[in-house]
């Protein structure tokens, strides 16, 4: 069975968490009392995706700016780490300059999972720029469902809401039905003239998170198509959760991201709708970050013990 999170072993050595998020990376070094954290600037991304060494370049100038120590246990917790096996080299190097005996990199679903519920089953959907859920009783169940990319699947995420209301203010520049004058005015404000639109979105590096930019605008106004692509966030959010819940079938649900931060609307429609679905089911805020969630990975592998996921979620950096 898992470590309670009461009984977490204190650190013996110096350990380095990271979380590599969607629009930057947050750092924190931690040897005995002494915490030091950072940020970076965004991820790069490049046509085949995330940029490795793009990304290990601004987290090594990230650690020159907190004295560049040497480490005995890294553990970088990294967003589509699950599509990325063959492209570590980069973080390989880092982990070996920063003289860490002891690296992993994680899947940021594994490290959501660690800070949102400690070690605890249950089920975490994090909701950002995409979705996707993950239900662990970390042991030996591990369930995902959604994180399938913009394209297809990370439905009631930022992108999603972001793609469909722009679609509504170009149905309102085309005068078709469905169309929204005022996503429209929330559009021009954040894209310029509607000509323009296609080059930024279908040529962007990262595509997804343009789209997302316009999540926060969508969900803000009061107007009834707006609304309705609310509801059906909601909807699809509840759907993401329920199935990766009843699979695992223990604990409670707890959602992460800004998309659904706690009082939100989007939040309130969600438990509500989970509740209709799974009458007794118990919605949970965060206990904590995706960060925090690498550092409690960090101190299990710095007391030498095993990591509660198995490969893919987790991979060793210095073999």
């Amino acid at each position: 069975m898992s470590t309670p999170v009461a009984s977490r072993p204190s650190l013996s050595g110096r350990v380095l968490a990271i979380d590599c998020g969607g629009t930057g990376s947050r750092l924190r070094l931690v040897h005995g009392d002494q915490v030091a954290e950072t940020t970076t600037v965004a991820r790069s991304f490049g046509p085949a995706g995330i940029d490795t060494a793009g990304l290990a370049e601004a987290l090594a100038a990230a650690l020159a700016r907190i004295g560049s120590p040497s480490v005995d246990t890294l553990v970088i917790g990294l967003a589509s780490w699950l599509s990325l096996p063959g492209r570590l080299e980069p973080l390989r190097q880092l982990a070996r300059a920063i003289g860490a005996s002891r690296a992993v990199v994680a899947a940021d679903l594994a490290t959501a999972h660690l800070g949102a519920l400690g070690e605890q089953a249950g089920t975490v959907v994090a909701v950002g720029t995409g979705v996707v859920a993950f239900a662990s009783d970390l042991v030996d169940r591990h369930i995902r469902a959604d994180g399938w990319g913009h394209l297809i699947g990370d439905e009631g995420g930022g992108a999603w809401i972001g793609r469909r209301g722009l679609a509504a203010a170009a149905r309102a520049v085309d005068g078709r039905p469905g169309g929204s004058a005022a996503l429209l005015d929330l559009a021009l404000a954040r894209f310029g003239p509607p000509p323009t639109w296609p080059a930024q979105f279908y040529t962007a590096a990262n595509p997804a998170g343009v789209l997302a930019s316009f999540a926060a605008d969508v969900m803000a106004s009061d107007d009834p198509v707006a609304q309705g692509i609310a509801a059906q966030a909601a909807e699809r959010l509840a759907d993401t959760a329920c199935a990766a819940a009843t699979r695992l079938g223990v604990g409670p649900i707890v959602f992460t991201g800004g998309v659904v931060a706690p009082g939100s609307n989007l939040a309130g429609q969600v438990a509500r709708l989970i509740a209709a679905r799974r009458p007794g089911a118990r919605w949970m805020g965060p206990a904590g970050t995706p960060l925090d969630g690498a550092l409690i990975l960090a101190e299990r592998l710095d007391a030498g013990q095993a990591p509660p996921f198995p490969v893919p979620y987790i991979a060793d950096l210095l073999v």
